[in-house]
């Protein structure tokens, strides 16, 4: 689950949707972290994220786990985001 967290996917939404605060400072508290969905992930998918270090990789895995066969929690980050983020964000992988 820190690997999921600490991804840029949930990173550009928490940057969406947090307070800013003096010199762009966000505030993460429970009412935003309270927000994220985790999915469920299978056995497979819980060992691939395991093997992967790269913050790339990472980033990529969340990104195709939110998009792929779980399309409501993808729906549901990407609400928080700009329609210019979107199209920005997927061009990177």
């Amino acid at each position: 689950m820190e690997k999921i967290l600490n991804s840029s996917v949930i990173g550009e939404y928490m940057f969406i949707i947090s307070k800013p605060y003096r010199d762009n400072w966000r505030a993460y508290s429970k009412i935003f972290l309270e927000k994220i969905r985790i999915p469920i992930l299978n056995k497979d998918e819980i060992e691939k994220l395991r093997m992967l270090s790269k913050k790339e990789e990472i980033d990529e895995f969340v990104l195709r786990l939110y998009e792929g066969k779980r399309k409501g929690y993808f729906n549901y980050l990407m609400d928080y985001l700009s329609g210019k983020y979107k199209r920005e964000f997927r061009k990177q992988f």
